[in-house]
């Protein structure tokens, strides 16, 4: 998978994420933060903002989209970060709000610098990207419903995976699935579910066979299941089984 795409699609989700700091009311859990995932424009998109409006990113068109009483979009690829800034500042004071301050609080693993520049991308990478969240997002909200589970299916500007995160109030445990960029764990985006009693995951050894993905043991202990060449199917199958299993464990 292209590193430098992952890259740029996950620094422009960094506006997302900020514009919520900025404009959104404050959650203890960060999650004021997130970005929803739009299936149908391809885009990235952040909570309301307390006084209306709100920003986007689209991945398809790599241009951010400012929603409010003065609306406006701004073309990233040839742009530097610096240059973002400067209209998210002029975008923000225009919409008679506080002024726009990028300030994340947490490591990304990477720096922003002022002359990070956007380029273009291969279309049929943001296809395929665009392709992963949106069957994703279907999955993990039909598995919720499934399941009788409550959780928003968000995308979390740090790790820049997007997926839910839910308890299982009669079994006192705890959830998480969804779809996350390569890492330690992959070489290629993959859907990940792992299990929680408390603070501390729950063991995988000796649960069933999934008909997709394996367990892993070890720092990180859940199911793992690399997102090449999957169907809509796949992503449902992958995640039902999977929690079951914890489910199942558990009781």
């Amino acid at each position: 998978m292209d590193k430098q795409s992952i890259l740029q699609l996950h620094t422009a989700v960094q506006y997302i994420s900020t514009a919520g700091k900025n404009y959104v009311a404050h959650k203890a859990d960060d999650s004021h933060t997130n970005s929803g995932w739009n299936p149908e424009t391809s885009s990235f998109y952040s909570w309301p903002f307390t006084t209306g409006g709100s920003l986007s990113f689209h991945t398809k068109r790599m241009e951010l989209e400012w929603i409010g009483d003065v609306p406006g979009t701004f073309a990233l690829i040839g742009r530097t970060h610096a240059e973002v800034i400067r209209w998210l500042e002029e975008m923000s004071l225009k919409n008679s709000l506080k002024k726009f301050v990028f300030n994340l609080h947490y490591d990304l693993g990477f720096v922003i610098e002022d002359d990070f520049k956007f380029v273009a991308q291969d279309p049929d990478f943001i296809d395929a990207h665009a392709e992963c969240r949106t069957a994703s997002l279907h999955a993990c909200n039909e598995v919720l419903r499934q399941m009788d589970l409550t959780s928003d299916v968000r995308t979390w500007p740090h790790h820049f995976d997007t997926g839910a995160f839910s308890t299982f109030p009669e079994d006192d445990f705890s959830v998480g699935f969804g779809l996350a960029i390569p890492d330690a764990l992959s070489e290629d985006f993959y859907l990940y579910c792992s299990a929680y009693k408390g603070n501390e995951g729950v063991e995988t050894n000796n649960l069933p066979t999934l008909s997709k993905g394996e367990w892993k043991q070890g720092n990180w202990k859940g199911a793992l299941l690399t997102a090449s060449n999957l169907r809509r199917s796949d992503f449902h199958l992958f995640f039902f089984e999977s929690i079951d299993a914890f489910k199942q464990k558990e009781l």
